[in-house]
């Protein structure tokens, strides 16, 4: 379990122009290798180049992230294997 605060600046150096996004986020890990995080982003910005790799906008976010290896798919596959017996 965690508490914590994101924050993140967007700067354009030519345009001189600054983006701000910051917020307090919880964090919690369910099971093994997994991991959620429930956030708010108080203020806020919209980043086309890395969106996809972390949330900058305005208002609430979830995530996920969970950690696959070689270990973690064949626990999985034998799971799978168990369930269709």
């Amino acid at each position: 379990f965690d508490i914590g605060a994101a924050g993140s600046v967007q700067h354009s150096w030519s345009g001189g122009a600054f983006a701000f996004s910051y917020g307090p986020s919880v964090g919690v890990s369910p099971a093994k290798d997994v991991w959620i995080t429930v956030g708010y982003n108080i203020a806020g910005y919209r980043d086309h180049d890395f969106e996809d790799a972390r949330y900058t906008r305005q208002g609430a976010y979830l995530t996920m992230r969970m950690k696959f290896d070689q270990g973690s798919i064949k626990d999985a596959a034998r799971a799978i294997r168990g369930m269709m017996r």
